[in-house]
């Protein structure tokens, strides 16, 4: 039995907590880098209490005892035969990732800074907007929108430059930002 445990835990097969905010392994150590002990009731709340815990990313539960010890790091890794306990790591990135937007304003153009290749027909400005969004090193874009060669022409840009107005708002131009 211990030496199915021990090829267990060597494979790192981890079982996610039902905070599912930390992963752990069983009968594992995370030996050192302590920062403090604690009496928990559950290896839940011990994943918690670390994941409260500034300078916490890693602790280590002792099921016999209810100890919750609370790490800098995960340290020197250590297999225990001595009864139940649970090391783990807290997953601290649970911050979602705003999605990329555009803001535009109407007649005028961002001079230069074109990616080049990036050159395309489109639609809308919003098809501009989008593509790039999508497209790497891409920070603004201009689309003019007027009757001839440039209708519907959308120009990526690698960065905003300098704005030319057009005269007297004869002409379809849009330009717009990236942001975050």
């Amino acid at each position: 039995m211990k030496k199915l445990i021990l090829l267990i835990t060597l494979l790192g097969i981890a079982n996610l907590s039902q905070s599912q905010k930390c992963s752990y392994l069983y009968n594992v150590d995370y030996f050192g880098n302590d920062l403090s002990e604690s009496i928990v009731p559950t290896i839940d709340e011990c994943c918690s209490l670390c994941s409260k815990t500034a300078q916490c990313n890693a602790w280590t539960y002792l099921y016999s005892n209810n100890k919750c010890f609370l790490k800098y790091g995960v340290g020197e890794i250590r297999t225990v035969s001595s009864g139940p306990v649970f090391s783990g790591i807290v997953n601290k990135n649970t911050t979602p990732v705003e999605p990329r937007k555009c803001s535009f304003q109407g007649n005028f153009d961002y001079i230069g800074n074109d990616l080049y290749g990036y050159e395309q027909r489109m639609n809308s400005m919003d098809e501009c907007c989008a593509l790039c969004i999508k497209t790497q090193g891409c920070a603004a874009w201009t689309f003019l929108n007027y009757t001839g060669w440039t209708q519907g022409k959308c120009f990526l840009k690698s960065s905003t430059g300098e704005k030319a107005f057009s005269a007297g708002g004869d002409r379809q131009l849009y330009s717009g930002i990236v942001t975050n």
